[in-house]
Formats: structure tokens, sequence, C-alpha cells
């Protein structure tokens, strides 16, 4: 970051993934095992930065959409959401488990090409948009309820909104960058955390 410069690491692990896909990539980070995971529509990874190692964990198929990679920090669990899937990987039994994973509501969350998604760790929730008010899904009842719209974009990204959604521990709030013609948003879902001045 000092330097201002990418730099290839060239890391080495006989499996990477996208191999053939440049695309529908989905990504998260587990700060436990210092590691990332990610999709690509046929296979399960992990990323070692520590090792500098890709290593392919198991076949795990999904659909031919955009995704985007969440990781529930306090259960370990890795959600792949969007496209009309709904899948979850348990990082410390090295699972699938999305069979428990019944949910109620967000039915339109689900349904996006790379939706705008990301676990709040204060909540301990996974908090969506679409367009105007936001989704929250409660990770004990595993139902979505509908938030507030004050403020929000009408529409998201038409090509999907990815990581431009992030939740942002130190500040307690949710940022977005929706599109270009548009100022950036912060969405707070609940109270607390460092105040800082916004516009």
């Amino acid at each position: 970051m000092d330097r201002k410069r990418w730099i290839d690491l060239q890391p080495s692990g006989g499996h990477k993934p996208g191999s053939g896909h440049i695309y529908n990539l989905s990504s998260g980070y587990d700060p436990v095992s210092r590691k990332v995971f990610m999709r690509d529509p046929n296979y399960l990874y992990t990323y070692d930065y520590d090792k500098n190692t890709w290593t392919r964990l198991k076949s795990w198929t999904h659909g031919w959409g955009g995704q985007r990679g969440v990781v529930d920090t306090r259960r370990r669990l890795y959600f792949t959401i969007g496209a009309g899937e709904f899948q979850v990987y348990d990082i410390a039994t090295d699972r699938d488990v999305s069979g428990q994973w019944k949910t109620t509501g967000g039915a339109e969350i689900l349904a996006l090409e790379g939706p705008a998604v990301d676990y709040d760790a204060k909540a301990d929730a996974l908090v969506a948009f679409n367009a105007g008010a936001a989704q929250v899904l409660d990770l004990e009842t595993k139902a979505w309820a509908v938030r507030s719209a004050s403020g929000a974009p009408a529409r998201p990204a038409g090509n999907g909104t990815y990581g431009r959604w992030r939740y942002i521990p130190e500040y307690n709030v949710f940022i977005l960058v929706n599109l270009i013609e548009e100022d950036v948003y912060f969405y707070k879902h609940t109270a607390g955390g460092q105040q800082e001045k916004t516009r």
C-alpha cells in the first residue's frame, strides 16, 4: 500500500480457481484461518496468503450466474448468494450445509446477479440492498426482514453490485458505491460505532 503498486505473488498449487472462467467467481475472507474462500462454477478453493498457496477443497458446482461471497465470522460459514441460489459451506467442519439453510423471504435478493450483501458482525446478520429498503437476514430465525428505505438509491447497478456494498466494523456502517453518476451512500443498520462526519 505504501508504494501503491500491485505485485504478482505467483502462488503455488496445482489447482487454481477460474480455469476457463473469467467471471462468475465469488470470494470471502475468513479471519480465523486467515484464508480466502473462493468459488468458480465448479469448485471451492482456498487461498492461504501466509503460504502463498491455492488449494482445491471440493467439487461444488452452482448455476451459471454472478454470486456474492460472504463469511459469517461468528459461525464460520461461507455463503454464496445470488443468481437464484443460496449455498452455505461450514468452514470448521468442511461440509456443504446448504440443506440446513432454508430461509423465508428475500426472494428478490437471492434472484439478483451479484447482489449487494455483507455480514454485519455487530448485529450478527446478513444485510443486503436491492432497491430502496435494506433487507436483513436474521441468522437465528433464518428469516429476511425489510428495513428503512430512507435516502436509499431507487435502483442497483444493472450488472450487479458485488463487493461495492461493504460493512465497515470501525464505524458500524455499510458503504455503497452504486452508480458512477451517483454519490456514495452509507446505511446505518444499528446504533453505535465510531462517528465520522459524512455528507
